[in-house]
């Protein structure tokens, strides 16, 4: 009878630890961290494994996700930007500030583009999902082959140009309130209702079809 308590109590302890941490690794993707205005990179978000011909000192990986669900006479729209841990790595003695602060700019040069999305997919007017997919495609293409992140390397020397960098500092911070009112990561389009072949299929059908997606678009070193 004893066994049988204990047994029961080990499980009832595990249950209760077990649903943060299940709600810890859905909400953070097994490592994709969010980004966020307040919650900067830390050197142990670093936690990826270094390739042996790594010659840098550090390596930022950033993804974007997209999920559709239809509501009615709408198409909620989550989109979010993550910072990829396992994708992500430092050389040992090389955790400056001033090197995390360059990696921290393309975590946010990744949320500049996704905003920039966000912004985009609302000017969508069209009548069905080709067109919208169509819509959604050239978008992606436009925005994410930019040269920002480009730039950004080149100009601070990959973080080395201190001048350069705090020039970017500025100019990042400036991007990021220009579209400050696209920072929710979760919104919703709308079309006419005379658009009713939107989605030729059922909700049912169209859920087993449509996927979360996860995109990797910038990838930085040091």
């Amino acid at each position: 009878m004893k066994l049988f308590k204990i047994v029961g109590l080990i499980i009832v302890i595990f249950l209760i630890i077990s649903v943060p941490i299940r709600i810890y690794f859905r909400d953070s993707y097994l490592g994709y961290i969010p980004w966020s205005k307040t919650k900067k990179l830390q050197w142990s978000n670093f936690r990826g494994k270094k390739p042996k011909n790594f010659t840098s000192s550090a390596r930022t990986g950033c993804a974007y996700t997209y999920i559709e669900k239809l509501i009615g006479d709408s198409l909620e729209i989550a989109m979010g930007n993550y910072f990829m841990s396992m994708r992500s790595y430092v050389k040992n003695g090389k955790q400056s500030d001033h090197i995390l602060n360059h990696e921290q700019g393309h975590f946010d040069i990744t949320e500049i583009y996704v905003r920039r999305m966000r912004a985009y997919i609302r000017t969508w007017n069209g009548y069905n999902k080709d067109d919208y997919n169509a819509f959604l495609l050239a978008g992606q293409n436009n925005i994410f082959s930019d040269s920002l992140a480009f730039r950004y390397e080149r100009e601070t020397a990959h973080g080395s140009n201190a001048g350069g960098q705090n020039i970017w500092n500025m100019k990042i911070d400036s991007e990021l309130t220009k579209y400050g009112a696209f920072s929710q990561t979760t919104f919703r389009i709308y079309w006419p209702s005379s658009a009713r072949d939107f989605y030729d299929n059922s909700y049912e059908s169209y859920k087993e079809q449509h996927h979360p997606k996860v995109t990797i678009v910038d990838t930085g070193e040091y």
